[in-house]
């Protein structure tokens, strides 16, 4: 019912789609979905980096992770390690084992999931420490519409009340200032916002 109520299909896949092209994945490559809720992203993610690569998703809900292993059951994938663990207490370096030599994720993807997280921050860093030298991340969130389509901004508000989310939060900004090589984009009059970069490494973050 989430994948439903949620309406993923008429407004909100255009970015989770863009969001994963963004990664810019290769067959093989590894990817923490942080926040994976029923494992929407999955098939994207599965599409580029093959059999060969892995997907280690994180949620806190037993809900959620159990109707992502009813998704990846039927999709009969075996390269994907389901965690259940608030996203702020994230054991990154269990993580960093998981991937390949261990050396982190090659990618970190969080769809609509920051805006939700209460601490957020705190949330990506753990992220962010799993993450392997240049990993690619991507961040797809809510915000309010502006500009012509501001009149729009209630509708907005409605939805992200009903999912949870904190339109006026702004988790892309980490990605804006710890990447390089950036890529940015907003959909439905800036109600979602994607924002896509190569992470820095740390001795080079200000």
């Amino acid at each position: 019912m989430y994948d439903v109520i949620s309406l993923e299909r008429p407004l909100y896949r255009p970015a989770r789609v863009h969001g994963v092209e963004l990664l810019r994945l290769h067959p093989g490559q590894s990817v923490l979905d942080l926040g994976c809720g029923t494992g929407l992203n999955f098939p994207l993610l599965q599409s580029s980096i093959g059999p060969a690569g892995l997907i280690v998703g994180v949620d806190a809900s037993a809900g959620m992770l159990a109707a992502a292993r009813r998704r990846v059951r039927r999709a009969a994938w075996d390269n994907v390690v389901l965690l259940r663990s608030d996203a702020a207490d994230l054991e990154s370096q269990a993580v960093r084992v998981l991937a390949r030599d261990g050396l982190g994720v090659d990618a970190i993807l969080a769809t609509y999931a920051l805006s939700v997280i209460t601490r957020w921050r705190q949330a990506w860093a753990r992220a962010r420490a799993a993450a392997a030298p240049g990993a690619r991340v991507a961040v797809v969130d809510l915000g309010l519409p502006a500009g012509n389509a501001a009149v729009l901004a209630p509708l907005a508000r409605l939805a992200c009340a009903v999912g949870g989310s904190d339109p006026h939060r702004g988790p892309w900004a980490a990605v804006v200032g710890e990447t390089v090589q950036r890529s940015h984009a907003t959909f439905l009059g800036g109600h979602v916002v994607v924002d896509a970069g190569t992470l820095l490494d740390p001795a080079d973050r200000r």
